[in-house]
Order: C-alpha cells, then structure tokens, then sequence
C-alpha cells in the first residue's frame, strides 16, 4: 500500500528586540501544502486557521511599544519522495511563497527581516505524519 505524505512548511516566529534589552520570542506555525504543490493554500488541511493565527501572532507582537521586529525565520521542506533537485526547488518555492503571503498581510514588515531556510528531505516530517496515522 502506497501512503501519500503530507508536506509541511514550519515557520518559527523569533528574535524580537525589547528597548530595555533583548528577548527572544519563539512560536511555531505548520502550513501543509498539497504534493509536489508551492501555492499557499487556505482552503488546504486547516491552513485558514493557522495562518489567521500566525498573523494575529505577528500583529500583536509588533503592535507593543518597545518591540522591534529582528528576524522572522520561514524554515521550508519536501518529503522525501521524489529527487533531491525537485525537493529542492519545491521546498525552495513554498519558503518564498510563504515570504509573499507574510508580506502582503503584513506590509509593516521589511523583506530584509525575514530569513528563509529550506530543506529538500524532512524525515522527521514523514516520522511524525506516520506516527500519527493510525491506518498504519
């Protein structure tokens, strides 16, 4: 039997400057994305809710006095089936699209502070979908 893995883009909201020092401000967020796919999609597997959430996150952040915003981190992936060059590619083109969907809610934001990090094979994105099928 053939599974079809969910692929999973994580983005890490992190490194906020507070004026009387520094804190670090660190909130996880997984976008799925359809197969072999780099279009974000709200309609996909509960997307809506989670990138409602994230921006809601980004928003009330930087609407406190003091904060300034540091960096935010879209760390991007593929499962591992296919080769290495499309996983590459594809993990590549969601961190971007992400980055594009970030900005055009958030114009506040400045390109230059978001860092983007993509990964053509996660395994440990395949472990945890397959931990959590219960077909299996």
């Amino acid at each position: 039997m053939i599974y079809r893995i969910l692929l999973v883009l994580s983005i890490l909201l992190c490194g906020f400057n507070l004026a009387s020092g520094q804190e670090y401000i660190e909130k996880r967020y997984s976008i799925f994305f359809r197969v072999g796919d780099s279009k974000v999609d709200r309609a996909y597997n509960n997307n809506d809710r989670t990138l409602d959430m994230m921006v809601d996150d980004i928003k009330a952040t930087l609407d406190v006095d003091g904060f300034a915003p540091d960096s935010l981190l879209i760390y991007a992936s593929a499962s591992p089936e296919g080769s290495v060059l499309l996983n590459e590619r594809l993990a590549r083109e969601r961190a971007n699209a992400t980055m594009n969907y970030v900005l055009g809610l958030l114009p506040q934001l400045k390109e230059a502070e978001i860092k983007i990090e993509s990964r053509p094979n996660d395994w440990s994105g395949v472990i945890l979908t397959l931990r959590r099928d219960e077909t299996i």
